[in-house]
């Protein structure tokens, strides 16, 4: 063998002693041996538990440019909205439940007058 390459070797072994700056909180989670231990037990692979979450995204503007012109037309959806919804964020409007738009569409009844309660 070459000796340069043993004395090469010999000089570059570095040893550190300081404490990992790496996040080692998920260790357990992303170690393949312990999710197979786990997988062995079970029969549920990590995550399969959640429900998969399927969308159909061809709506979608496909090009940067058909992005922009769909940016361009937003205020226009916004304006089209029934006026109580048109002052409200993004994430308020998507919070709200069918019974919460509901709510907000339906007028409060009216208390009856004196001449309607007579008749």
């Amino acid at each position: 063998m070459n000796s340069n390459w043993k004395k090469n070797k010999a000089k570059a072994i570095y040893i550190n002693n300081d404490p990992s700056l790496t996040d080692q909180s998920q260790v357990d989670s992303t170690d393949v041996n312990i999710i197979m231990k786990k997988y062995r037990v079970t029969g549920l692979a990590p995550g399969a538990a959640k429900a998969p979450v399927f969308a159909d995204f061809t709506q979608l503007p496909t090009t940067l440019q058909e992005l922009l012109e769909e940016s361009a037309r937003l205020p226009g959806y916004r304006d089209a909205l029934p006026e109580p919804f048109k002052h409200m964020s993004m994430d308020e409007l998507l919070s709200l439940t069918p019974t919460d738009i509901q709510t907000i569409l339906t007028p409060p009844e009216q208390p009856a007058t004196k001449t309607e309660e007579h008749k």
